[in-house]
This record gives structure tokens, sequence and C-alpha cells, in this order.
């Protein structure tokens, strides 16, 4: 059922955003999930995150980067059936989250981001 499907991943969602005090998250404080949905035939999953996600990114684009790929790797390694995620600020396309990194393209997981460094 789609709506339980989806259910599941804002409760993720909202784990992968609340982070852990033992560990660094890359995701700046205050970011909170307007909605996403599910695009079955693409395997797409798209986040609408409210508009303080690009006001209080810290900017740079290892940060963007690490970010993304923080959302999408874990994400698209829980969940087999999203292949890519897309980022919507504010229920809109944005061009960048600081500037660097270009949002306007859905992302594919690139798990070299989960390895340790």
């Amino acid at each position: 059922v789609p709506e339980i499907r989806e259910e599941l991943y804002r409760k993720f969602v909202s784990l992968l955003l609340a982070g852990d005090e033992a560990l660094v998250t890359p995701v700046p404080g205050g970011v909170q999930l307007r909605s996403l949905h599910f695009l079955a035939g693409g395997g797409m999953l798209l986040l609408d995150f409210s508009e303080s996600l690009a006001g209080s990114f810290p900017g740079g684009t290892t940060a963007e980067l690490e970010f993304i790929y923080f959302m999408v790797d874990n994400i698209c390694y829980n969940f087999r059936e999203i292949k890519k995620v897309k980022f919507l600020i504010g229920g809109n396309e944005s061009k960048s989250l600081a500037g660097h990194i270009d949002l306007e393209r859905p992302f594919f997981p690139d798990f070299s981001w989960l390895g340790d460094k």
C-alpha cells in the first residue's frame, strides 16, 4: 500500500534528520521535511524540505555533497525500490543548497560516501 510505504519513508527520513548525539551528521539544525512522494514508475523519492535548509546551510561543495549523499545513500540502501532521490526546497525546485551542487536533477546513490574516512 503506497500510503503505508510513504509513512515508513517519512519516519526514516525524520530519523536521519534528527541524527544521533553520539554521531556527527551532515544535517544543519532545524531542517524539517515538508513532504515526500514516491514515484514508483521511476523509482524516485521526492524530498521537499523547509526553506530553512537553504537558509541555514553552512555552504561549501563538500558540505553539500555530504548532506545529499547522507540522505540518498541511506534511503536507497534501506529501501531497494528507491533508485534515486530528488530534492525540493519549499515545494519548488532549487538550483542548489548553497550555490555549488545542482539540485535540478535527481541523485543516484554513491555508496563511497558511506565508507570509513
